[in-house]
């Protein structure tokens, strides 16, 4: 994933150590790095926890920013997106102490020069606005989230858009929940196979858009979020799938909190719009890398890395395709992701495939969300364990979709295992938490997720024999 926090969602979301590490396998050509930004101080691991996540438009400042939790009590941090005509600059974190940041003392913390000056429009679009498809899956068992997640996506000033929630929950709840069918714009759908991959596939079939855009149900979309991925399609035909900036909702709780660390979510974000390309396609019969290109909107060559490290460009929570594209390319494979026992990695499966036929990608951070971390240890330790495993998981699906992708992960293994072993040890040698009282910590994570990423063949070929049963059935 591109450098968001170790948010993974989505993931649907799919993130985790090793993803990040082959993102740099094979990286030949880094001498025009993007503008990054780097958090001031590391507010929720010094133990200034509660800390709120809030946009703010330089063109349009708040008079003021409020401290008061809803829940009770006030927040002891705040991260600021800082964004000048929709487009993320920088992210800045203040510590609170009061009821309230005023604009005064917000002016102060943007004093920067290279802040301010002429922004386009962040609404602004072509002349025929597409029609996009948004899809959410949902199992409802997490119903005012859902609610929430709807609220914020139904509320879009985009013009032309859907929303298809599609219920994968095992007893058709939706039919229990009456308020999903009033809501403006909102579709129900029904997918009883159980499976993140099944239930997104269901909604790429209904969609009837140009565009289809992916998310979670636990997300609040950003305002300009359907513009900023119709803008990214529209003035890049070449792009066949766009992913955007994840940020956490708020980081509320120790667990929280830990979860930005293991991700390193505290060191330079990446804030700039990037495109990928495969560069170098393996020969047929040959031990040879397939190297995807990333370049800045300029064409300037940023990087060069494993076309199986394209989980550094974005997440299931947070992405948006030409629907014929990925109609036409087989959609979500079914034996990978959340409800099936390899329990991740769809998302990242997609983009590897489409990246490995040729067709061009593109994060766009101007395309944001705000996800829900894991609240508790419990639920955190599962999460990390299933990014682990559903990577690996991953990678055998692809092997089975094509058998010359075996030949680049052998040329990639090399390179790719001296980036994986150094980044773990790291892990493994830190032995406290530093998320104020969470009792997880840095090595237990790692040691977690390998154990993952040791039972993702197993999980893996008990997907597949389960996948080929539920297409027995359901034959005619």
């Amino acid at each position: 994933m591109r450098v968001q926090g170790g948010v993974g969602t989505a993931r649907g979301d799919m993130d985790g150590t090793v993803l990040r590490d082959l993102s740099h396998v094979a990286a030949t050509d880094t001498t025009r790095l993007p503008p990054v930004t780097a958090l001031s101080d590391d507010l929720a691991l010094t133990g200034l926890l509660p800390v709120k996540v809030v946009p703010v438009d330089i063109e349009q400042l708040p008079s003021e920013i409020s401290a008061v939790h809803a829940g009770g009590g006030l927040y002891r941090g705040l991260w600021m997106l800082v964004r000048r005509g929709g487009e993320p600059v920088r992210l800045v974190s203040v510590p609170l102490s009061g009821e309230s940041i005023s604009r005064a003392e917000i002016e102060r913390h943007l004093a920067d020069p290279e802040l301010w000056g002429g922004a386009p429009d962040r609404f602004a679009l072509g002349a025929a606005p597409v029609r996009i498809s948004v899809v959410v899956c949902s199992t409802l068992d997490r119903e005012d989230y859902l609610a929430e997640a709807l609220a914020s996506i139904t509320a879009l000033t985009y013009p032309d858009f859907e929303v298809l929630v599609v219920d994968n929950s095992p007893d058709a709840r939706a039919a229990r929940l009456p308020w999903l069918e009033r809501l403006d714009r909102v579709r129900v759908l029904r997918e009883p196979r159980p499976g993140l991959s099944a239930a997104r596939n269901c909604g790429l079939r209904a969609a009837s858009g140009t565009l289809i855009a992916f998310t979670d149900d636990d997300v609040v979309v950003d305002d300009g979020w359907l513009h900023a991925l119709a803008r990214r399609f529209d003035k890049h035909p070449e792009d066949a799938c766009v992913a955007g900036l994840i940020l956490p909702k708020d980081v509320e709780t120790p667990a929280q909190a830990m979860f930005e660390r293991y991700y390193d979510g505290m060191s330079p974000r990446a804030l700039s719009a990037a495109s990928y390309r495969l560069e170098c396609f393996p020969r047929t019969r040959a031990l040879s890398k397939a190297t995807v290109r990333e370049t800045d909107d300029d064409g300037h060559v940023v990087a060069r890395f494993s076309v199986y490290g394209v989980g550094k460009f974005g997440a299931g929570a947070n992405m948006a395709f030409r629907t014929s594209v990925l109609r036409d390319n087989g959609g979500f494979n079914v034996t990978l992701g959340a409800g099936t026992p390899t329990a991740g990695g769809e998302d990242i499966g997609v983009f590897a495939r489409l990246a490995w036929r040729g067709y061009g990608m593109a994060f766009e951070p101007a395309a944001l969300v705000f996800h829900r971390h894991r609240e508790d240890d419990r639920s955190l330790r599962r999460q990390i364990e299933a990014y682990g495993l559903g990577f690996v998981a991953m990678l055998l699906a692809l092997v089975a979709e094509d058998r010359r992708h075996l030949g680049a992960l052998l040329a990639t293994t090399p390179t790719a295992a001296r980036a994986i072993v150094g980044s773990f040890t790291r892990k493994l040698r830190i032995r406290d938490g530093g998320a104020e009282s969470s009792e997880a910590t840095v090595s237990e994570l790692a040691r977690i997720e390998l154990r993952g990423m040791a039972k993702g063949p197993a999980a893996y070929l008990r997907s597949r024999r389960s996948a080929r049963r539920l297409d027995a059935r359901a034959a005619p």
